[in-house]
Order: structure tokens, then C-alpha cells, then sequence
């Protein structure tokens, strides 16, 4: 079982080092889901702000940082922020992001958050405010109370309530015959504030709602990219390596001038606590 578990954390860097290049490249080139991601972090962070979930004073703990972004925008405001990733490929993109804005109030922790000790780490208790954006790590038992006894003060979280996508549902339709459960996300949310109530917290919700028009160019990427997508995150590669074709093919049939229209329609679920 312990091999199982340790070539699983192997796999998942891997996947994650993977994305850090797409998302990369994605920003940098795609100005539509560029656009798209700054409005999810700029109302992310102003409600963190007007909420006063963190102020000039606060250290920050950020789970799951990837590329960086809400670290840098803490930082920018906040007294110290820790950026923590399973992905050392991610940490490399976001000290890159540090640098470019010139801020010194930033380090990183390169380690799957369910493997740090806080204790033994002198993580416990350390921060004003620990963040987590729609990130898997925290989602094990026990992962929000790990949260809580990182912070002296609030915890914040966010999911996807809802999240519906018109390709990946048809792209559901064609190759599994069946649609894609947008409504997924409930469940994880519902478990989260049971979870945080029987230890005596009391949560607040709150939702931001987004929606897009993405068109997808007509290559191997994007059919790798929904294919991926037909199965759960540990068996992407599976699913690439599977259905990549077939999900190519029917790809050719949808598009128009060699573009995929995607209409998404997104809820998204603000959940934070305060342990004090």
C-alpha cells in the first residue's frame, strides 16, 4: 500500500509538472482565458480584502500555488506570503513571477501539503490567513482541519459548485454516451461545511458566478486535453492515451474553420472560517 501511494505522489507531480507548462503557455497566449482567470483572481482577492480575511499585517499561507498569481497579489499587500505546490515545475513559473515584480516577502515550500508536519515544520499556528483555490490536496480527510490548525485566525477555500462546459458535455455524449455531471462539485462542498461543523466551526459560503466563450483550435492538444478530461484526474494519462482519437475524431465534425466553440458556465463556492 505505501509503494502504491508513493508512486501515485510520483504520478500526480508528474501531471502537475505537465499542466505548469500548458497553463504557462496558455496565459501567455491566450488572451480570452488569460481575461477570464485575472477577473477570478481580482474578485477572489477583493473579497478576501473587504471580508478582512487579510489585511498589511497578515501571513499568508497559499495551498496549491501553482503558477503563483494569488501569491503575487497577496504579496503585494500582505505582509509575508508561503506558496506551497506538489509541482516543482509550478514553483519555478510563480519564484519567476516574484521576481518580475520585484517583491521580497515571498517563499515556497515544495512539498504535497498531506506530507508536511505542521508541528515539526513550525507551521502550526503561522499564519493569519490559509488560502486554497480550487486545489485536490486539501480535499483528503482531515484537509480542511490541517487547514485550520496552520491558521491562527481565517481559512478560505473555493470549489466549483457548478461547472458546465458545452464541448466537454457533448464531447461526453459522443464518446461515453453519456453527459457530464456539472453539478459534481455540490457534494464536495456539502461533506466540507459537515465536516467543519461537527469540529465546531462555523462557515460562511458565498458564490461568484463566471461564464465564457472559449474556442478551442482544431489539433492534438485540445483533443488530448478533453480526452484527458473523461476520467478521474489519477488516470488522466490513461484516458489521453485511450481516447485521444476518437474524442479527434469527433472534434473534426464540430468545428468551424478550424475552431471548437466552448460556451462554459461556472458557480463557484467561497467557503472560510475563522478558528479563533
Amino acid at each position: 500500500m505505501e509503494k502504491d501511494m508513493d508512486n501515485l505522489e510520483v504520478h500526480t507531480k508528474e501531471l502537475w509538472d505537465a499542466r505548469s507548462v500548458k497553463w504557462a503557455a496558455r496565459d501567455s497566449e491566450d488572451e480570452a482565458a488569460r481575461q477570464q482567470n485575472e477577473a477570478r483572481y481580482q474578485y477572489t482577492d477583493d473579497f478576501l480584502w473587504s471580508h478582512n480575511l487579510y489585511d498589511g499585517n497578515s501571513e499568508i499561507l497559499d495551498i496549491g500555488c501553482g503558477l503563483g498569481m494569488f501569491a503575487v497579489r497577496f504579496a503585494q499587500k500582505a505582509k509575508r506570503v508561503t506558496g506551497l505546490d506538489i509541482s516543482g515545475k509550478m514553483l519555478e513559473y510563480a519564484r519567476q513571477s516574484v521576481e518580475l515584480n520585484g517583491l521580497q516577502n515571498v517563499d515556497f515550500i515544495d512539498m504535497p501539503w498531506q506530507d508536511i508536519d505542521l508541528r515539526k515544520s513550525g507551521l502550526e499556528k503561522a499564519y493569519d490567513l490559509v488560502f486554497a483555490s480550487l486545489c485536490p490536496g486539501i480535499s483528503s480527510d482531515g484537509g480542511l482541519l490541517k487547514m485550520s490548525q496552520a491558521s491562527r485566525d481565517w481559512c478560505f477555500t473555493c470549489h466549483f459548485a457548478r461547472r458546465f462546459s458545452s464541448l466537454k458535455n457533448d464531447v461526453y455524449l459522443s464518446i461515453l454516451g453519456h453527459p457530464f455531471d456539472s453539478e459534481w462539485g455540490k457534494k464536495s462542498i456539502g461533506k466540507s461545511v459537515e465536516e467543519l461543523l461537527r469540529a465546531g466551526y462555523y462557515p460562511s459560503l458565498s458564490y461568484y458566478d463566471t461564464q465564457a466563450l472559449v474556442e478551442w483550435p482544431l489539433d492534438e492538444e485540445t483533443a488530448k486535453h478533453f480526452a484527458g478530461h473523461l476520467g478521474p484526474l489519477k488516470d488522466e494519462q490513461e484516458y489521453i492515451d485511450k481516447y485521444t482519437g476518437p474524442v479527434f475524431d469527433y472534434l473534426k465534425k464540430v468545428a468551424v474553420n478550424g475552431l471548437i466553440r466552448d460556451e462554459t458556465v461556472a458557480k463557484i463556492a467561497f467557503l472560510y472560517w475563522q478558528v479563533t
